[in-house]
Formats: C-alpha cells, sequence, structure tokens
C-alpha cells in the first residue's frame, strides 16, 4: 500500500505544479471574484502512464486487475478524481455504473437514484471532488448548456466592454476574458483582423496558450421577459448559420445557463468594430489601395446575403450588423 500512497502524493504534487505553471484558474458562480483550480486533461495525461496505473491499482491487500489501458482511454478523469480522494480502488464500482470520461460531471440524480449506501456516500465524495477536474470545455458549440454553480468556467482578466446595446444595462452586459488555452477543445479559434492584407482560413489553428472571447451575459428574470426573448432570437440567429457563414462574421461558440445568468460565447474581434476601421484608417488614395478596400467590402456582400435570407429574425438580425457593433 506504501507503493501506492507514495504515487498518490507524487501525483497531487503534480497538480499542484502544473495548475502553477500553466495558471490553470478559473471562476465558478458561487466564488464571486475569488479564482478556483482546475486540471485540464492534459495534467492527467502527462502523468498517467498504464505503468503507473497498474501499479497503483496492484498494491495493496485487494489488487484490482482492471485494465489499465482502458482505464486510460475511458475512465482517465474518473480515476485521476478517485486518486485525488485516496480512493482509486473504487474505480471499478464507477465503472460498473458506467460513469466514464464522456459523462462526467454526473448530476445529482444519478446520485439520487443509487440504492445502495455506500455507493451513495461515494458517490457524494466524488461529485464534490469532480469539479477541479472538469472545467467547461469550449467545444461542439455547447447550446444552452445548464451548469451547476460549482462548474468552473475556465476565464482570467474579465473586462467589461462599452459596448452599446438596445438592452437594459441591467439586462445584458458584454464582456472580454481569456479563455484558457487548454480549455479550448476542437474548435478553431481566431481573430478577426480586418485591416489586414490577406484574410485567414477558416481552419487556422487554434491557440496554444490563450484566446480571447467575447462573454454576453444575459440576466434574464423569467421566460416571459424582454430579456429572455433577445437572448433566444440571438441563440437562434447564430444557430441557423453554417459554418461558411461564419468567415466574415462573429463566430459563435455556444452558449450556457449557470444561476440564471444565460451567457453567449462569442468570438472577440481584435481590430475593433467596423465602424472603428473607417475611423481609423487612413482614406485609400492610390489606385492598388482603392482596389484592395472595396476588394475587402465586397467580401463581407455574401455574408450579408446569407444573413439576410434568415428573414424569421429580421430586425434581430440587422440590429447586430450595424458597423458600431
Amino acid at each position: 500500500m506504501a507503493a501506492a500512497d507514495s504515487t498518490i502524493n507524487e501525483f497531487k504534487e503534480h497538480v499542484r505544479q502544473y495548475i502553477k505553471m500553466h495558471e490553470c484558474f478559473g471562476y465558478t458562480s458561487f466564488g464571486g471574484a475569488d479564482r478556483v483550480e482546475f486540471v485540464p486533461h492534459d495534467a492527467l495525461a502527462q502523468f498517467w502512464t498504464v505503468e503507473v496505473v497498474r501499479a497503483v491499482l496492484w498494491s495493496g491487500q485487494s489488487r484490482v486487475t482492471t485494465d489499465a489501458q482502458h482505464i486510460i482511454d475511458k475512465y482517465l478523469v474518473a480515476f485521476s478524481i478517485l486518486a485525488w480522494m485516496e480512493k482509486p480502488g473504487d474505480i471499478t464500482k464507477i465503472m460498473d455504473l458506467n460513469i466514464g470520461d464522456h459523462i462526467l460531471p454526473i448530476d445529482e440524480s444519478l446520485i439520487q437514484g443509487t440504492e445502495q449506501p455506500d455507493m451513495k456516500e461515494l458517490l457524494l465524495e466524488f461529485s464534490k471532488n469532480q469539479w477541479k477536474f472538469s472545467p467547461l470545455i469550449l467545444d461542439c458549440r455547447p447550446l444552452k448548456r445548464r451548469l451547476n454553480p460549482y462548474h468552473i468556467v475556465p476565464i482570467a482578466n474579465k473586462q467589461r466592454l462599452d459596448i452599446a446595446t438596445d438592452e437594459d444595462d441591467e439586462d445584458v452586459r458584454v464582456y472580454k476574458a481569456q479563455w484558457h488555452g487548454l480549455c479550448l477543445g476542437s474548435l478553431p479559434v481566431r481573430s478577426i483582423m480586418i485591416a489586414s492584407t490577406r484574410f485567414r482560413s477558416a481552419n487556422t489553428p487554434r491557440l496554444s496558450q490563450s484566446s480571447y472571447v467575447v462573454l454576453k451575459e444575459y440576466s434574464v428574470p423569467n421566460h416571459d421577459s424582454a430579456a429572455y426573448k433577445m437572448l433566444s432570437n440571438e441563440v437562434d440567429i447564430y444557430t441557423s448559420l453554417d459554418d461558411g457563414a461564419f468567415e466574415y462574421v462573429i463566430r459563435y461558440y455556444g452558449s450556457f445557463v449557470q444561476q440564471g445568468k444565460f451567457t453567449l460565447i462569442l468570438e472577440y474581434a481584435s481590430k475593433g468594430t467596423l465602424l472603428d476601421y473607417f475611423e481609423t484608417m487612413p482614406r485609400p488614395r492610390t489606385c492598388l489601395e482603392r482596389t484592395r478596400f472595396w476588394q475587402r467590402f465586397f467580401s463581407l456582400l455574401p455574408a450579408l446575403a446569407y444573413i439576410h435570407q434568415l428573414c424569421t429574425f429580421k430586425d434581430n438580425v440587422l440590429k447586430g450588423l450595424v458597423t458600431s457593433r
């Protein structure tokens, strides 16, 4: 058992150092302005090998002979949570319930549906420790995903933006924030660069460290409120656009709900608004400059034409296209 204890201590120290080195901090709706630590999948993959997992499971009086490679492939996060709890041998109980990494974090319904007292106690402790290992991943465009108040949103440097909106300031607020690079998933994150001499491809690789995004937060008192209707329309608009439409319009990464607050995750336009561009860039003077200007300007027209086809949302769509936004 001493060997397993030593490995678990090494794992905990690895996690602490990894968090510190990669600045793995985020926020929950309960924590307010206090940062909380999270552990990305990459930290676990670096530590756990087949040999290390097998050594932990085979130590002690009750040897667990479950296939270590299968644990790494399907239960790496769940096993890490149990190791953090110093109960790695209970991975067999988690596997019996088919609690693979793909369904984490578990919710209360799974716990309440468990009849065995010892299993319910294990799941309760598991659920309390899981949030550290389950930061929100910016992937697959989560649609109005309901987050537990303890679910960690891996952002930093959140700053409110001074952007005019049609909604009341108490109903919607817009922020710029850095989304941690190790929680970007597989979505392409890019910055719009209107002044660039060449346009980026839609397949631009995601940033390795962090990427700025825009968080548009709606405070929705009820589903009959104007803010909720505005939110629903905006989500419907973005989800109706195919990937090709996002080449020249703000990209939509998803949305989530936490503690009654609806948040849209949008691409951050690093060069400002189109109005900023017109006001700050010098007027084209040469024939070549004028040709390039109109080429870039006309490249926006296919996207505008596509959006205008969504006539069901006409007023709400046009609202987002004025040059000051």
